[in-house]
């Protein structure tokens, strides 16, 4: 590791600081600013933070649990697959069974700033990622499957499919919230 100075140029090991530091409250002449080779061999000689970041015990562990289970290429793109679904499912449900309008406003933000990304991005920053690492995402493959449904889109643009589903994702979730602030606004209870 590198300790500087006031000057830039020079850099210590942590040995040569400690001991600078001691020296230096006696005697200030000690320091030499001007000994560039001999601090470039030090740092050749002592190992950076980047080594030490590559050779710690849990990232060599990390290392020899992927290789042993080979599985590091598809893992992010797994991930974000699962990651997608999870996060689709999970609003899906808090909008059809809950009715608190904090859950819902959370939801109808989470909604927002998806789309505004997927409008940013020309496409959900998730599919990006999943098309990333897998070279397919789940969009493409609901869009198959509408497709064998017989549902099919007018344009062949990934963005305005997603765009499409956000937006009614939203709509839905405002729909919601002002059906649910109309009821407690005049109390009426939902017949059970």
């Amino acid at each position: 590791m590198n300790y500087e100075t006031g000057n830039e140029n020079v850099k210590y090991t942590k040995k040569e600081f400690k001991e600078l530091n001691k020296t230096s409250k006696t005697s200030s002449n000690n320091r030499n600013y001007t000994n560039n080779a001999q601090n470039a061999q030090n740092d050749n000689n002592n190992p950076g933070i980047s080594d030490y970041l590559n050779t710690n015990v849990i990232r060599r562990l990390v290392k020899s649990i992927n290789n042993s289970l080979d599985y590091v290429n598809c893992a992010p793109g797994e991930f974000y697959y699962l990651g997608h679904y999870i996060m689709i499912i999970g609003i899906l449900i808090i909008l059809m069974f809950n009715t608190n309008l904090l859950h819902l406003s959370c939801i109808l933000l989470i909604l927002c700033f998806d789309g505004l990304s997927a409008i940013v991005l020309h496409d959900c920053p998730i599919t990006i990622l999943e098309r990333k690492y897998l070279d397919t995402c789940s969009t493409d493959e609901r869009t198959n499957l509408l497709k064998q449904c017989g549902i099919n889109y007018n344009c062949s643009c990934q963005y305005e499919k997603t765009i499409e589903s956000i937006i009614n994702a939203t709509v839905v979730c405002f729909i919601k919230i002002i059906m649910l602030i109309i009821f407690r606004t005049f109390r009426i209870t939902p017949v059970s």
